[in-house]
Parts: C-alpha cells; structure tokens; sequence
C-alpha cells in the first residue's frame, strides 16, 4: 500500500510537466497553422509589386523614347531658330544699308528734281525766245500765197496794215504752214501760217497794227494774228481761257504777261495773277461785293 500510494504520487506529481510539454506542443502546434497563410500573403504582394514594377519599367522605357524624340526636335527646332536668327541680322545690316544708300541717294534724286527743273525752264525760256520774231497767222486761206510765201506777205502786209505801219520794207526771213489735221464731221479750215521776222520790230509793229485795226481781212476771210509760243506755255496760257471769258462778261479789262500771267484792271488797281486758280477766287470775289 504505501508503495502504490508513492508511485500514485510520483504520477500525481509528473501530471504538470506533462500538462506543460503538451500545452507547448499545442501552443507550436497553433503558432505553426497560423504562419503559413501569412506567407501567402507575403508571396502574393511581391508578386503584384513585381507586376508594377515591370509596369513601370515599361513606362519609363516608352517616356524615355518619347522624350528622346522630343530633345531632337527641340535641337532641330533650336537650330533652325538659330540659323533664322543669323538670316534676319544678315538682313538687318543689309536693310540698313540700303535705307542708308536711299537716304544719300534720296538727297541726290532732290537735286537732281531741282535741276532738271531749272534746266527745263531754262530750256523752255531758249525756245520762246528763239520765237520771239514769230507770228501765227490764223485762217490765211489756202494757196492764196502761191509758191513763195515770203514775197506775199512783204506785200500783204503794208497794204492789209497800212503804209504807215512800216518806215521801211518788213523783211521777212522764213514763212510755211504748219501741218493740218483733219477733223471729222468739219469743213476744213486753213492750216496756220508761221511767219519769222529778220527785225523783231517788224513783228511788234504788226501786232500792234492787226490790234488797233481790229480786223485784217485776207481773201475775204478775217486774219488773226498770235504769238508763237511753245507747247508747254501754249497749254499754261490756255489755262486762262475760262477766266478771260468771265472776264469779258464782266466788262473788265485784262491781258497776257509773258511768260503766263494775266494782268487784270479795275478802277481802283492792277492785279497781277499766275495761276488760272487765284484769277477765278479774284472773280468770285469781285461778285460778291457786287451782290
């Protein structure tokens, strides 16, 4: 009996450790179930980052192609720029030359103007004067001078003017007809008839003559007399024609200065005008005060 009682008790006492040794297989046992879902865990997110990663390496890969293409369109951009940039200061210095050499020549063109301006009315001064000795007979009828022009009109002359117009014998060193100019649906008319003079005071005793008789008759037609003038001063005194005959109706006395010029009367003045355009407002003027 005590010996049962001892060994019951050495179970009673190696019950704990027991107790213990399996409560730690257990526990190992528990600690062992649970780790292996966590290593799932562990496997499946470094397998997804993998996946993101190659992602992303993909990416980078496709940006980094772009964005070399990019750089080499900027560098073609930037050397075009540049190339664009040495065009436009090549043509800047060229630009500023020339505004330069028109500038140097733009004060030569204004001389230049200013000369052939002088030496035009130089010119035009030569060849009125070289007509100074000229008259236009105006409606001298056709033929009536024969084959020699000169001999009929140091005839014509002294008899249709009178005597006493001449002290001597008007000498007469050319005369001819200008060329006619047919005019449809007009009568033909005369060509005019160019005398020159040998003495320039034969030709200011007959236009003082013609005018203070009024009218010179010549094969039965009325002789008018003019002055030759130049194309140019021909027109300018042209310009005149509109204010003579304002002028006329008026009953105010005018007349030509040489070169252009005309020379209007009243009762108080002389007025003296260049342009057909200050005698018009002098008219305009003048009618007014009359209203």
């Amino acid at each position: 009996m005590p010996a049962k009682k001892a060994q019951n008790k050495s179970k009673v006492h190696s019950s704990p450790s027991e107790e213990e040794d399996v409560s730690g297989a257990n526990n190992q046992a528990v600690s062992t179930g649970d780790a292996s879902p966590g290593r799932l865990d562990v496997s499946t997110g470094m397998a997804q980052n993998l996946d993101v990663i190659q992602i992303l390496d993909g990416i980078r890969s496709d940006f980094s192609t772009k964005i070399g293409v990019v750089l080499t369109t900027i560098q073609d951009v930037k050397r075009d720029v540049q190339d664009f940039s040495l065009r436009m200061d090549g043509a800047e210095k060229r630009i500023s030359n020339v505004e330069d050499d028109v500038n140097s020549e733009k004060g030569k063109t204004e001389a230049l103007v200013k000369q052939v301006a002088l030496l035009t009315d130089k010119l035009e001064d030569l060849e009125n004067r070289s007509r100074r000795s000229n008259l236009r007979l105006v409606n001298v009828p056709e033929k009536i001078e024969g084959n020699d022009a000169v001999a009929f009109l140091e005839k014509w002359l002294p008899e249709a003017l009178g005597p006493a117009t001449f002290p001597r014998q008007p000498l007469i060193e050319r005369a001819h007809r200008l060329p006619g100019r047919k005019q449809p649906n007009r009568p033909p008319t005369p060509r005019v008839l160019i005398v020159k003079f040998l003495n320039f005071q034969d030709r200011v005793r007959v236009m003082r003559a013609a005018s203070t008789k009024g009218k010179v008759i010549c094969g039965g037609q009325e002789v008018l007399f003019f002055p030759d003038l130049s194309t140019d001063l021909h027109r300018r005194r042209r310009g005149f024609d509109r204010v003579k005959q304002q002028l006329r109706s008026m009953n105010i006395r005018y007349g030509l200065i040489y070169p252009a010029k005309l020379r209007v009367s009243t009762d108080e003045h002389t007025h003296v005008f260049e342009t057909p355009a200050d005698a018009e407002k002098f008219i305009k003027g003048l009618q007014n005060t009359a209203i």
